[in-house]
């Protein structure tokens, strides 16, 4: 579609027209009163600027210039009254009383202008399409641009495509749809049958699609049918299109509207043409040129070059992409009862076995098979170009998608290899909140909503990814950038369940890179983003400084197994350092003999993981004099008791006074248990018969009451390896020498 050769031809005026654009815009913009509303001459400025065809800055400058004067207009309390007089003067200037002789062209520079102006102040576009012009003989009559553009545009000409982009533009509006439904639907239909302009067709495809989106109680499988005919029309256009034109964009956007329905997502997934075509429609950096030749060499990051990208034409690809690739949202019982509700009402059934039958194209295999088919098409490839658009939406879409291509992790390494990876990144970077003062809580508040699906695919990355794989060297420097964003998986009030469990393994990979990284994990404070109503923070009137590590032992008490499993093995692997080894040994530190208890008791949780991780932790900290004091000062049951609970990994049930009952699993004993129950008894054992000021008497009286070197002997008469075998034979020996 080639409408620029019907336009206004200004291209000696373009000089002129940007900088009595860019005068407007001051106006609206530096303004520290109210500006009045723009005359009839300065909309029509506009207009004639929004023309399909004129030059990219022209357009831009208008379409900001309209947007300034709209909020401009609803801050002064004048809403779009005085817009609207302005307006009814331009309608009166293009259509006159007289438009019989008229060319169907002079028409475009005012319907372009409705069509910027609907998503923006949907009821001056209304107006200025109901206007009433003249008083026609015939009473029955309707004098408005809408009667005149919908006739005049019965015979081909560059008005078409125009009308037909703006009544989509409507159709995404509630007065916008209404309007259309009354006058313009059997225009659309029409148009949409003209086999000679497919892209026209396509652009009506859209319009009609959004009118479908509301559903018609009794037309529910007329209007599915309709769906994918349109569906069909606009998949045509991104298919068949070499160049971005307007069928083009309105079909991503129509595309993108109806993707949210499973079958559509499908259809579209089916079509390998289709989905090449649209993954080709991506901005594509270039490598820079020079005057030496490239080095291929993977430790060289390449700097690219590309125009700016389309940011209208990126957030289209990345929903319909989004759409196609999610898996089916998890809901809670509550709103799984609202939405068997919903279909209910939509259906108008009060039979209510069907409604919530699972739909198959919906299934975790279905989206792992489109997820594929989309990699296949150079989807990952094609982050790299979408990622250079500026705009918080496209990067919140993206972070979206980067979750969705990375939920297998089959697709992990390949994801990374085409550089997946690095636009992650720089999704993240640019969605991370800031502390600078101009940005208000709100705006930090949307990003951190719109970093969480981009930070837990990274979170993803680093619980399966090597980081010499994943990250660029110096590994113990890169790796420290994935801290912050996880950080907020962590913390932030909105973040799941599951991406809490993932930032937990995540921080838990990162932490064993090197002991300094485990030290800034251990010491690292965080302010989250705190929201009216939230009930995690209670506010003080003062920002809320949170420490890393009381977060992760907050997870150790957490109702979820893997929770737990994930909070324990991140505190074992945080022992590593001395900044965590001081957390639970310092002697001066009041949480040191609660911390101690807790990790003891989760020696006897029923999941295994957790209590190897519980016990590592034990193991480690009983180096330490004082962890052993605060150990042997266990009152409710001895340490001696819980450490061969451990090792013998029995069950515990308490009898009606309360008395623990030790029940001996059928299950083989766990050698990593035991090995861990021995350095424990080992540390314990030195230090009761050390230099150590201690009731050597009553611990050894413990000692024997709890069994310990029965426990011992079995184990020695088991069939364990040398390396648990050595712990237990030196815990024999320190028994053999005190008992003498």
């Amino acid at each position: 579609m080639v409408i620029s050769d019907h336009s206004i031809d200004v291209t000696k005026m373009t000089t002129t027209r940007e900088v009595e654009l860019k005068a407007l815009l001051d106006r609206f913009t530096t303004s520290k009163t109210p500006a009045a509303a723009p005359s009839s001459q300065e909309i029509k400025l506009l207009a004639e600027s929004l023309v399909p065809g004129q030059p990219r800055a022209e357009h831009a400058l208008a379409y900001l210039s309209l947007s300034k004067i709209i909020s401009s207009q609803a801050q002064s309390g004048a809403s779009s009254k005085d817009l609207q007089v302005s307006g009814a003067d331009y309608v009166t200037a293009v259509f006159g009383s007289s438009t019989t002789d008229l060319d169907p062209v002079a028409f475009i520079p005012f319907t372009a202008l409705v069509a910027s102006l609907f998503p923006l102040d949907p009821q001056s576009a209304q107006m200025l399409l109901t206007h009433q012009i003249s008083v026609s003989t015939d009473k029955d009559a309707v004098d408005d641009p809408l009667a005149i553009l919908l006739e005049a545009a019965e015979l081909p000409s560059a008005l078409q495509p125009v009308l037909a982009d703006m009544l989509a533009q409507a159709a995404g509006t509630k007065v916008g749809r209404e309007l259309i439904r009354s006058r313009a639907e059997e225009w659309l239909r029409g148009a949409l049958e003209l086999k000679e302009d497919p892209e026209l067709a396509a652009v009506c495809a859209v319009a009609l699609s959004k009118l479908n989106e509301e559903v018609v109680p009794g037309q529910e499988g007329q209007q599915d049918t309709d769906i994918m005919e349109m569906c069909n029309k606009m998949m045509d256009a991104v298919r068949g299109s070499g160049v971005v034109s307007t069928a083009t964009r309105s079909s991503l956007e129509g595309l993108a509207v109806i993707s949210s329905r499973p079958v559509i997502r499908q259809r579209l997934a089916d079509d390998s043409a289709f989905l090449k075509s649209l993954v080709n429609l991506s901005p594509t950096p270039r490598q820079k040129g020079g005057s030496l030749p490239i080095t291929p060499r993977a430790s060289i990051d390449l700097d690219l070059e590309a125009e700016p990208a389309d940011t209208a034409l990126c957030y289209g690809i990345i929903t319909i992409l989004v759409n196609i690739t999610s898996l089916k949202a998890i809901l809670s019982a509550e709103d799984e009862q609202a939405a068997k509700l919903r279909a209910l009402a939509l259906s108008g059934k009060r039979d209510t076995s069907n409604v919530a039958q699972d739909d198959p194209l919906e299934s975790d295999e279905a989206v792992r098979e489109r997820v594929t088919r989309v990699i296949k098409a150079g989807g990952i490839k094609a982050l790299t170009g979408l990622v250079r658009a500026d705009s918080q939406v496209v990067k919140a879409g993206l972070g979206k998608l980067c979750l969705n291509l990375v939920e297998d992790q089959g697709n992990r390494m390949e994801f990374i290899r085409d550089g997946g990876f690095k636009a992650l990144s720089t999704v993240i970077r640019d969605l991370l909140p800031t502390s600078d003062k101009a940005q208000t809580a709100v705006s930090n508040e949307a990003k951190v909503v719109a970093l969480l699906p981009a930070a837990q695919a990274l979170a993803k990355l680093v619980i399966t990814t090597p980081p010499h794989l994943l990250f660029p060297p110096p590994v113990s420097t890169t790796s420290l950038n994935a801290l912050i964003p996880l950080y907020h998986l962590l913390c932030d009030s909105s973040s799941s369940l599951l991406q809490r469990f993932e930032a937990l393994m995540a921080l838990t990979n990162i932490a064993t890179i090197e002991p300094s990284i485990a030290t800034r994990l251990v010491q690292a404070t965080f302010t989250p983003i705190e929201r009216e109503g939230d009930t995690m923070w209670r506010s003080t009137g003062r920002e809320v400084k949170l420490r890393i590590f009381h977060r992760i032992e907050e997870c150790l008490t957490n109702d979820n197994t893997l929770v737990r499993r994930a909070a324990t093995e991140l505190i074992c692997n945080l022992m590593t350092c001395e900044a965590g080894y001081l957390e639970y040994t310092a002697a001066t530190n009041a949480r040191t003999a609660s911390r101690i208890r807790l990790m003891l008791i989760l020696t006897g949780s029923e999941d295994l993981a957790t209590r190897l991780a519980a016990g590592g932790t034990i193991a480690t900290i009983t180096e330490s004099p004082e962890a052993c004091a605060t150990l042997l000062k266990e009152e409710d049951r001895s340490a001696w008791s819980r450490v061969i609970s451990y090792m013998e990994y029995q069950d515990e049930e308490e009898d009606e006074d309360g008395n623990v009952i030790p029940v001996i699993s059928s299950l083989p004993p766990d050698e990593a248990s035991i090995y861990r129950a021995a350095i424990i008894l080992y540390n314990l054992l030195a230090y009761v018969t050390g230099p150590e000021e201690v009731p050597k008497k009553e611990e050894m009286e413990a000692v024997k009451e709890a069994g310990v070197q029965d426990a011992l002997m079995r184990i020695l008469r088991s069939k364990v390896g040398p390396e648990t075998l050595e712990p237990v034979v030196e815990c024999l020996k320190l028994l053999k020498r005190e008992m003498k």
